[in-house]
This record gives C-alpha cells, structure tokens and sequence, in this order.
C-alpha cells in the first residue's frame, strides 16, 4: 500500500513530445538511429521515422520533431539533448523561464482565418501550481499537438482546475462580418474581443500583467 501511495503522489511521466530542429539536428538524430539499428517506417510528410524500445520518433519536414511511447522521457535525457541538441533544458521550465509560473494572464485566438466557424478569444488567468500540474499534464503549444483528442483532454484539465479563470469571447460568422464591418480592420476586431475576454477575467481575479501573442 504504501508504495502505490508513492507511485500515485509521482508526476506522470509525459509519453509524447515535441520539438524544433535544425536540418543538422534532424542530420545527427538520423545517423544515431541508424547506428542503433532502429526501426524505420513511412510517415506522410516525415524526413523520417523510427521505432526504439517503447518509444518512436517521427521527424516532419518543417522540423518539427514528435517523440512518443512510454519511455519518451528517457530519449529526451539520455539521447536527444545530450547527443543531439547539445542544451539541458526537459525539467528545466521553472529555471529558464520563471515567468510561466508567476501569476498572470494568458491571451490568444483562433479561427481568423477559417471560413466556417467562430472566431475566438481566450482569456486564462493562473499560477505557479497550475501551470505546474497542466505542464504534469503533457500541456504545450497546441501547433504541437498532434490530435484533436489530446487538445480537448487537456482543455478539460485546464478548465477543472481548482481557482483557474477562464473568459471567451466568440463571433460566430454573421456577427464577425457585423462586427469586421464596424472596425473596418482585422487588428482592430482582434484587439476588441482579446479586451473584452481580459476584462471580463480581471472582474474575479486580478493579476500584475499579461501576454499577448502579435496578431
């Protein structure tokens, strides 16, 4: 018993993992696959792809690098920053950046270029223990994640999390053209709804500062 108490009380280990390589980065980690005699296989739009013990790797085109499988965390210490990227940072967020943990305010939007559907602002307001359970979680950018699943999973960890403020604002089609129509300007509507979804956080928590992407 007590040592499932143990178990139970340890950070999930993350199973999958992204990153941004350099073509010389994609060139290394290739060759010490190959030297390993790992497993290659086909992925639509991948430079390449293997299969380790319990962890696979696909290497994309753009760069982008996705490591999954139970022992993802081991290739990220023991290979793939050591061998490969040649910086110590996976366990390091709170080091290197200390503001992800402060409390404050995090913006952003999505849909400016749909055609169909709601364009979307978010407001999430949070603290050092919440980022540090969502970042338990697998939470990341969501460019780097590779299923809908996993955003709506992580969504729902994000929104029941104890003491977290989340505020949205939405337009769907007919009250985007309205409202593109009033301001004239893409910017200016982003600008717009990205205050209201702030100000409408603020009213329950407040919070010395904020970030907002460049749109």
């Amino acid at each position: 018993m007590p040592k499932k108490d143990t178990e139970e009380s340890q950070p999930k280990k993350k199973t999958i993992y992204t990153i941004k390589l350099s073509n010389d980065q994609m060139d290394r980690l290739k060759s010490w696959c190959d030297i390993q005699l790992w497993e290659s296989y086909d992925v639509a739009y991948a430079r390449f792809a293997f299969k380790g013990n319990q962890v696979n790797i696909v290497a994309y085109e753009s760069g982008k690098l996705v490591i999954q499988g139970k022992k993802t965390e081991e290739f990220i210490t023991f290979v793939l920053e050591p061998e490969i990227t040649k910086e110590i940072k996976f366990g390091y967020d709170e080091a290197i950046n200390p503001q992800y943990f402060e409390a404050h305010a995090g913006l952003d939007e999505s849909g400016k270029g749909d055609l169909f559907g709601p364009l979307v602002s978010a407001c999430v307001i949070a603290d050092g223990d919440m980022v540090r359970t969502w970042l338990d979680a697998g939470l990341q950018d969501s460019k780097r994640i590779t299923s809908d699943a996993a955003i709506f999973k992580l969504e729902k960890i994000i929104r029941n999390t104890q003491g977290v403020v989340v505020k949205t604002t939405f337009a769907k089609m007919a009250k985007y053209n309205e409202l593109y129509n009033k301001f004239g300007n893409l910017n200016k509507l982003l600008a717009w709804m990205h205050a209201k979804s702030l100000s409408s956080a603020l009213t329950i928590r407040r919070v010395p500062w904020a970030m907002l992407d460049q749109f």
